[in-house]
């Protein structure tokens, strides 16, 4: 896959651009604090020679002076570093400097010193309740922790959007308010120490008179600076304050005026390390390639230009070449003697449908609005539907047994070709137990494999005796009666149970809930942990039964395989699935980069990384674009990056472990296309979604038939042609794939796996589409040449006319064909 698009970082400013507005609150702050610094040595300079305290006071206050003194020293390098060291470069400012970690590290130092002392005070006048200062020390404390932790991430993660980010600015919204307390809690307890004695105070000592001034000051001014401090933590305004020296943290905000409404909300890996949100034990560092504000500025500059100078067509032109450029040669020779045409939108939904059905001879069901956000369910409505058997195929009987239908040599036999053909796809075991609906549904898959002279001498009998055992399942209320077994059963006929026109066959998605269903009666979803409880006893020295634990082991997996089997579907529908893992799961599979050597090792590790890809997948879906600003979509544009990072490293894994493991080699190669068509969805999306936005644009909206419509929607450093170009490749090595594949692979394929492989046309023949749309030619390439040994290679694999890999094959053809006809889908420009 290419690299993502990444533009050169700004380095000057463009003439005109003015940056008043962000810095001069900045200015203002600083001069005034160089101001309060005078005050604060004048102040020491006073102390020192008039003091009479104690050499511990005395070094408390030598020592507070100098932090003061040392944070007005960090704010002048920090001046020094953005507008002397760095003057002109942009990108510089999106970045903290390391002296505002610092300066904030040492602010909270100093106000915990001072709380503390304050604290102490209190205690030695011993005029309230002991809780007091117990109070006053807990409050500072656990502001110097939360404090502390929010500038960990600071130095951590040293860029602008890490202060703005939700989970900083809650630590420091903690530690104010924890200061304010502590503040407010210490000036209530002197104020009520003093009241009595007052008077003989003042008289005795005359500077005490000012003492009820300072200490107004410090109840109300304190605590209102401190909700001062986590206001400006909230939403960001146009202001920037530096920390005055000679006043509390309270008093200090440090801040780069950035318009953070426009940024996500941070966290370290953009999703969190469990099977439900994150990949493995996989951790991508945040803030890569991030753009801030001013590019936002050059970005709403350069489109002020050219809404003044707007493009001509022939620039638009030649930007969507260029664009194209590595992706042919040359342009086709075919000359284009007619008048320029292009896709009418509005229309193109229904001529697609009209196509499929017209080249299949047959109407299209439920096929009046095609919802294309979910590209794997149209595929499903499109794709042609074929009788599970030929018409000229044996009757049976419908009190038809397995021992009535084979004999227990062929039974045997039957068995044994299951286990050699699917049980490498399956992660739980089959038992060789007298499960009735097990055997017939085992039974019935591997007589597709029977030669033809004898194959559809059994496979309608057993089909029907499956349907009959499953509708007995089914009929029943919740809770069903049955065993695991039946649900391994339900499990394996829905995997490989073929979207058909029979009307006896039950719907795949339907027999998977009713399987869930059960195993929800059955808790397998508390398996894990259980499993985990008894593996924790083991290791404390206690016995344990194997049995026991070998049966929960299967359990989880075969929970795990309903799941992700799930959670397929419903990619494919566009539906939430029906559960969800347990927390225990992550431990039970952990993610290893060592090659496991026995078979359920191999199948294990397939099981996690299998729900490690959908888990992305589904995470990096839900991510939604707020606008068209180009703030909105960079967010958007780098968490969907983050998302398909992780989904890569997984795939990286999946091509160490072929050739390496010594069980399942094929499925592990067949992994590799899965995790890269899951990637493909997700570019998929994106452009699907950056259409939506094109079409709801108030300035674009009437002009749906756009064939540039692609350079219109961007971020400040790509645009969608990016995004296209890296799906792309995606789908060429998908098909590339399915080219390569031993076609008796492709046979025993479960038929949900051969929605991807369309999918990949789809996209391609799409690209293709959109190339000619804006340009009038076709890319010279060899994408036609690959759909076609596709189809080849896929029709070796079916077992039978109506196998889906025959399903697939031909709905690739009738692609093919609206490709080589596509002028039923193009108009006229008039």
């Amino acid at each position: 896959m290419s690299s993502p698009h990444l533009s050169p970082p700004v380095s000057s400013p463009p003439h005109g651009v003015d940056l008043s507005g962000k810095e001069n609150g900045f200015y203002a702050g600083f001069v005034l604090a160089s101001v309060l610094l005078g005050i604060t040595i004048v102040q020491a300079w006073i102390y020192v020679n008039t003091n009479e305290d104690r050499w511990p006071l005395r070094t408390l206050v030598t020592i507070l002076v100098i932090l003061d003194i040392t944070t007005t020293v960090l704010n002048a390098e920090f001046v020094h570093h953005y507008l002397i060291k760095n003057f002109g470069n942009l990108a510089e400012l999106s970045n903290t400097y390391v002296t505002v970690s610092v300066e904030l590290l040492i602010t909270i130092i100093i106000a915990c010193i001072v709380e503390l002392f304050f604290a102490s005070r209190v205690h030695k006048l011993d005029l309230v309740h002991w809780v007091i200062p117990v109070f006053i020390v807990s409050t500072a404390l656990a502001g110097l922790a939360t404090g502390t932790v929010g500038t960990a991430e600071v130095f951590k993660y040293p860029v602008v959007m890490t202060i703005a980010s939700s989970k900083v600015k809650l630590y420091f919204a903690l530690r104010n308010g924890f200061a304010a307390l502590s503040d407010i809690a210490a000036t209530i307890a002197l104020l009520w120490s003093f009241k009595d004695d007052a008077r003989a105070i003042q008289d005795r000592y005359p500077a005490a008179k000012t003492l009820p001034v300072y200490s107004h000051q410090r109840i109300i001014g304190n605590p209102i600076s401190a909700v001062f401090v986590g206001h400006v933590h909230g939403p960001a305004r146009e202001f920037e304050l530096v920390p005055f020296p000679s006043r509390r943290d309270e008093d200090i905000c440090h801040y780069h005026g950035l318009d953070v409404n426009n940024f996500p909300s941070f966290s370290p890996s953009h999703h969190q390390p469990s099977p439900t949100s994150r990949v493995g034990s996989t951790v991508v560092l945040p803030f890569e390639d991030r753009q801030n504000e001013m590019n936002e500025i050059l970005f709403l500059q350069q489109q002020e230009k050219e809404k003044e100078n707007p493009k001509s067509m022939d620039e638009v032109y030649l930007e969507f070449v260029n664009a194209f450029q590595d992706l042919q040669t040359a342009f086709s020779p075919e000359p284009v003697d007619m008048a320029p045409q292009h896709i009418a939108v509005d229309v193109l939904p229904q001529r697609i449908i009209e196509w499929f059905g017209w080249f299949a001879g047959t109407k299209i069901e439920d096929c009046d609005q095609l919802d294309w956000s979910c590209p794997l369910g149209c595929i499903v409505k499109l794709q042609p539907r074929y009788s599970f058997t030929d018409a000229g195929e044996s009757l049976y009987l419908p009190h038809d047994t397995l021992e009535s239908t084979l004999s227990n040599d062929g039974i045997h036999d039957l068995l044994q070709i299951f286990r050699q053909k699917y049980c490498g796809w399956l992660g739980f075991t089959i038992e060789d137990a007298h499960d009735p609906l097990l055997r017939v549904v085992c039974c019935a898959l591997a007589a597709r494999h029977l030669p033809e002279d004898v194959k559809w001498l059994f496979v309608p009998r057993l089909r029907a005796r499956v349907e009959e055992m499953i509708k007995i399942v089914i009929l029943n209320p919740p809770p069903r009666p049955g065993s695991l077994t039946t649900i391994k059963a339900l499990l394996v006929w829905a995997v490989w149970l073929p979207v058909t026109s029979d009307l006896s066959i039950h719907d795949p998605r339907y027999l998977l809930s009713v399987a869930i269903d059960m195993a929800t009666q059955f808790k397998l979803a508390d398996c894990a942990d259980l499993l985990l409880e008894m593996r924790q006893l083991e290791a404390a020295g206690q016995s344990v039964d194997m049995n026991v634990e070998a049966d929960l082991l299967d359990k989880v997996r075969l929970w795990s395989c309903l799941i992700n089997v799930d959670t397929m579907y419903s990619l494919r529908s566009g539906v939430s699935p029906h559960s969800s893992f347990g927390p225990g799961f992550a431990t039970v599979f952990p993610v290893s980069y060592t090659i496991p050597t026995y078979l359920d090792g191999c199948q294990d590790l397939r099981i996690r990384i299998i729900t490690d890809l959908l888990c992305a997948t589904v995470s990096a879906l839900k991510t939604e674009p707020r606008s068209r600003r180009s703030t909105d979509l960079d967010s958007w544009f780098r968490e969907r990056r983050g998302y398909l990072r992780d989904m890569a490293n997984l795939q990286r894994l999946l091509t160490l472990v072929t050739p390496l493991a010594d069980f399942v080699k094929c499925q592990f190669s067949q992994m590799g296309a899965f995790s890269r068509a899951l990637q493909l969805l997700v570019y998929y999306d994106v452009l699907y979604k950056a259409r939506k936005l094109y079409e709801t644009s108030p300035q674009h909206k009437d002009n749906p038939n756009n064939p540039f419509w692609c350079l219109e929607i961007r971020s400040s450093d790509s645009s969608l042609v990016h995004w296209m170009k890296d799906g792309l490749v995606l789908a060429e090595e998908i098909l590339s794939w399915v080219v390569q594949v031993d076609h008796s692979f492709l046979a025993t394929f479960p038929n949900h796996l051969f929605f991807p492989f369309a999918f990949s046309a789809i996209y391609v023949i799409g690209v293709k589409f959109i190339g000619f749309n804006a340009l009038q030619t076709v890319f010279l390439g060899v994408d036609c040449q690959l759909l076609n040994q596709v189809v080849v290679n896929l029709n070796r694999a079916a077992l039978w006319s109506g196998h889906p890999a025959k399903s697939c094959a031909d709905f690739i053809t009738t692609l093919l064909s609206l490709w080589n006809n596509r002028d039923v889908l193009f108009v006229r420009d008039d």
